[in-house]
């Protein structure tokens, strides 16, 4: 939780919070990129951020009649008129219910409960019709995935199960799959990859622009962005070289997050050692003269190794 938090700083999420016009923005844009890929998600990575930033003001103190959680909540029951999947992915709604109690009155904890109820079993209709292979609308499947890619990381066994399956269902191509799916592909792997590492990342599909228009990924600090449209090319491809491509992309950038945490948390080894030889390569050696990074991006040492680790 607290590296998420690390990468914007607690100082300038608690200037947001403070800030009803930017926190509102801020989540209205977030709304809007949320299964449609953009050139800038940064907007949705912050409201992340947010959302574990609340998490641990509520559990460490006393909230009570706290402006950063006024403004919160007016903004959370805005996002939940747009987008009622929300409900799951909001930290602070999901924290423990003695805690909520301290915020909110019992009924207002029970309504926000009978909503979680009424979009979930919405949601396991959806998901029981596509089990008895019944027809579903286009929207009905982006709802379904919508709230899946919603509770990644969720501790709940049905859900988990759900989002298992529809996994499978991507991997089998058993769907023409869409930027929905290309989205919640990308988040369930990076996710259940990051749990080797011990940690949290933040995972986009992401439009790539210029220079990096063929790029397939990258990542920075937490956060693993991976190409759009090369994600979903992969997913629809008939050869599966094509999704075990993709999978190793996926894999190989959260192993840059593994170095990125090592690097920061001040960890000496041969991994941290090579990532930051190639930091100083290419920082230096990357301009137009001498192509360095073009030629020797899967020999530099920290690239090789992480080669090995992922395949």
């Amino acid at each position: 939780m607290q590296e998420i938090i690390n990468m914007y700083g607690e100082e300038e999420l608690d200037k947001i919070l403070r800030d009803i016009n930017a926190l509102s923005n801020l989540y209205a844009n977030s709304i809007d990129i949320k299964n449609q890929p953009t050139v800038d998600v940064e907007s949705r990575n912050i409201c992340r951020a947010i959302e574990k930033y609340m998490k641990k003001l509520v559990l460490s103190s006393n909230m009570k009649n706290d402006e950063r959680l006024e403004n919160y909540r007016n903004v959370l029951l805005s996002t939940l008129k747009k987008d009622n999947t929300y409900i799951y992915e909001s930290e602070f709604l999901n924290l423990p219910k003695e805690r909520l109690l301290g915020i909110m009155t019992e009924d207002t904890y029970n309504q926000f409960s009978s909503y979680k109820s009424t979009v979930k079993n919405y949601c396991n209709s959806i998901y029981n019709k596509i089990l008895k292979k019944e027809e579903v609308t286009k929207n009905e499947r982006h709802i379904l995935i919508d709230f899946l890619n919603s509770n990644i990381g969720t501790k709940d066994s049905e859900i988990y199960k759900m989002q298992e399956t529809m996994i499978k269902s991507i991997i089998n191509n058993e769907i023409e799959c869409d930027f929905y799916d290309a989205s919640f592909f990308v988040s369930y792997i990076s996710n259940e990859e990051a749990k080797e590492y011990g940690h949290e990342v933040v995972s986009n599909i992401v439009i790539f622009t210029g220079e990096n228009k063929n790029a397939r990924g990258y990542a920075s600090q937490y956060r693993v962005n991976i190409n759009a449209e090369y994600a979903v090319k992969s997913l629809n491809s008939d050869n599966k070289e094509d999704l075990a491509d993709l999978l190793h992309t996926i894999c190989h950038e959260v192993a840059h997050t593994k170095q990125n945490k090592d690097i920061q948390t001040n960890i000496c080894n041969k991994d941290t050692v090579d990532i930051l030889t190639d930091k100083i390569f290419r920082k230096e050696l990357s301009k137009d003269e001498f192509k360095y990074y073009i030629s020797n991006y899967y020999f530099e040492s920290g690239e090789k190794m992480l080669k090995k680790q992922v395949l």
